[in-house]
């Protein structure tokens, strides 16, 4: 929905609330003369405007100190309306701050008849440009007799500023037929980017005398769009329900063409039906069923490949539920889950730069998942829940990388499974207090990855506590530690099999005490904690076994945060909120030397310079509140942020001030 679609549903709506409402009988609400009965339903009726200028000033780089931003001055403008009855439901609110930032919302219900649904938003992303090298030469090849390496970087000129509009619309209208217990869905959802972000294209081979590099900005202009259509009927015992979706992606952005390649846009097209049955039983005892035919297709028409057959999926989704409660105390459910993925691929591709190449068969999968629930409700205050989870896994015409003892690269089958526990308690002991704790298990018996686990422990746990409605507190914590001890990289002289074993531990923990010295005032306090260590053997050289180094990657982040809000009259409300963030991040490999094809010699020594990185997020927001009269008040608002890191040439700061106007009805 476009901003000018927003300003035409609000004036609509600000016109048909000044308009007397039509009786079914066609006598208007302001042709009677009789006082309305106390029979008469209720009318609440209301409507908002606010008019206002933003004002943005910056220094440095702003693309990480408002990442999700346009830092442009402009008009800004904020509405609400809604109307409220017995038959009828109009509701419609919208905020724009900018052609590439805005949100907008309609709501319409008639008696149940007819629900309709329209919104439309948009977001801009701020990116970054990255600078390539100085050009420079290298002489690291000179053990191996070859000549000295130029290396080269070219930034193609455009003056195009970086950054990407996300626009999503959607509209989705309900009907019921008539006197029938059955309903219409149509649903229409399309999701569009647009802008310019940067692409960097090399055409490195060592062998080469001059390597150089290209900085090419791209051009951005992809659209989704999605229909959908939806029938269900009550038919006593059961219900039925058949849904149809159909999803298109396509892109109308020019090719991007660097001196060696050329990036082409895709196109793809979904079409899935669904069929849902569920019971209406009583006695405790419900069931469903859901079956999913999904076809996925590629729809590209490029110049530059010639396939010969189109690449396509076809998924099936096969899903089962039935729960039972014996009684109000205990509730058992029993799920499945199918899912069945086929895919075709070409046998062959034709390409103007490489000629025609052999397609290896698409990795096609099953995978089945049961899981057994309980849940039970000793008292009021108390439920505990408990779950199994089985997940069976099993794919064909997996690759298999050539190695010294085969040639020819191989596809085979392998499958895997998954087991998990969860136990979940919910503890409310007094009114003002509740504890939510839970713990999982899960073990994996074939990691397909190096990032791939064998066994994973998480843990949660949540306590809420107020006291009076003057202070109260919150504290949350969440950690899970996995560990990979059977994954394994291969070297290739000899062919020798390395163990690369994984472990990592990820915590997060946050407080937060709020309080209400005064009875306008409000404070509140937050603090909270993000750490992650990871340690990965690592193979850098499948040449050589001496390459095999073990990483260590660690990152721990505070976020700080004071907010205060005070209404100091009637009339007046002032609100501040303080936040910043610090955060570090390393990754750190062993110095090790080794040495390669009998002649180079190579080193990891150095490489945890590039993997340090330091960054403080600094943000400042206060907004003044000030009803001058009943129907109208003005509002001031100012933000600040800033961004610093150990790359100063990211750093940045951006403030901004708004003053708005505000009409009440």
């Amino acid at each position: 929905m476009s901003l000018a679609d927003s300003r035409i549903i609000g004036a609509s709506l600000l016109l048909l609330l000044c308009v007397p409402v039509a009786r079914a009988d066609g006598i208007s609400t302001d042709d009677r003369d009789d006082p309305p009965s106390q029979e008469q339903p209720e009318r609440h009726s209301y409507a908002l405007l606010e008019s206002g200028y933003r004002f943005v000033s910056s220094d440095g780089v702003t693309a990480l100190a408002n990442p999700y931003g346009v830092n442009r001055s402009g008009a800004t403008a904020y509405f609400a309306a809604g109307f409220l009855e017995a038959d009828l439901k109009l509701r419609a609110d919208g905020q724009f701050l900018h052609p590439d930032d805005y949100q907008s919302e309609l709501f319409f219900d008639y008696g149940g008849i007819i629900r309709a649904e329209l919104e439309g938003r948009s977001l801009y992303h701020n990116l970054l440009r990255h600078p390539l090298f100085s050009d420079f030469q290298s002489v690291a090849n000179a053990p191996l007799g070859l000549p000295a390496v130029d290396y080269r970087a070219v930034s193609l000129p455009d003056s195009h500023e970086l950054g990407i509009t996300s626009r999503q619309d959607r509209a989705d209208t309900r009907i019921r037929l008539g006197n029938l217990p059955a309903h219409l869905s149509l649903g229409y959802w399309r999701f569009s980017q647009s802008g310019y972000d940067q692409l960097v294209v090399a055409d490195y081979e060592r062998t080469h005398a001059v390597n150089t590099f290209y900085d090419v900005t791209r051009r951005i202009d992809q659209v989704t769009q999605e229909g959908r259509f939806g029938l269900d009927a009550n038919l006593g015992p059961v219900s039925l329900a058949y849904n149809f979706k159909i999803r298109e992606f396509g892109s109308s952005a020019p090719n991007s063409y660097a001196p060696f390649a050329a990036a082409v846009p895709s196109a793809s097209r979904v079409i899935s039906h669904t069929v849902t049955l569920y019971s209406n039983l009583s006695g405790g005892l419900t069931a469903a069923a859901a079956y999913t035919l999904t076809r996925r297709e590629n729809t590209s028409q490029r110049t530059d490949l010639i396939y010969s057959g189109q690449p396509a999926d076809t998924i099936q989704h096969i899903a089962g539920d039935l729960s039972y409660t014996p009684f109000k105390e205990l509730t058992l459910a029993f799920k499945y889950r199918h899912r069945q993925l086929d895919r075709q691929t070409p046998e062959s591709v034709t390409s103007l730069y490489s000629g025609t190449s052999l397609v290896r068969p698409g990795t096609s999968s099953v995978e089945d998942t049961l899981s057994l629930l309980s849940s039970w409700r000793p008292d009021s205050v108390l439920t505990l829940q408990g779950e199994y989870r089985a997940r069976l896994i099993s794919r064909e015409n997996v690759f298999v990388p050539m190695t010294a003892a085969s040639a020819v690269p191989a596809v085979t089958s392998d499958a895997n499974q998954l087991q998990s526990g969860i136990l979940t308690a919910l503890w409310r002991p007094w009114r003002t207090t509740r504890l939510n704790a839970s713990y999982s298990y899960t073990t994996n018996s074939r990691p397909t990855t190096l990032h791939d686990f064998n066994d994973r422990h998480n843990g949660n746990l949540l306590i809420d506590w107020s006291h009076n409605a003057r202070f109260g507190a919150m504290l949350h914590y969440r950690a899970t530690a996995e560990q990979n001890s059977a994954t394994s990289s291969t070297t290739t002289t000899p062919l020798t099999a390395l163990a690369t074993p994984r472990n990592s531990l990820s915590q997060s923990a946050g407080v937060a005490l709020w309080f209400s010295p005064l009875p306008r005032l409000v404070v509140t306090t937050s603090y909270g904690c993000m750490a992650i260590d990871a340690r990965q053997a690592l193979l850098f050289s499948p040449q050589t076994a001496a390459s095999l180094a073990t990483s260590n990657y660690s990152s721990l982040a505070h976020v700080y945060g004071l907010d205060g809000s005070y209404a100091i009259n009637d009339r007046v409300d002032l609100s501040v909120s303080l936040q910043q963030v610090r955060s570090r991040a390393d990754f750190q490999v062993p110095a090790q030397s080794f040495t390669l094809a009998s002649a180079y010699s190579a080193t990891t020594a150095g490489i945890g310079s590039f993997g340090h990185l330091d960054t403080i997020e600094s943000s400042v927001a206060s907004r003044l509140d000030w009803r001058l009269y009943q129907q109208f008040g003005w509002m001031l608002e100012y933000r600040f942020s800033a961004y610093r890191s150990d790359e100063a040439q990211y750093n940045g700061d951006i403030h901004s001030a708004t003053v708005s106007l505000t009409a009440r009805w």
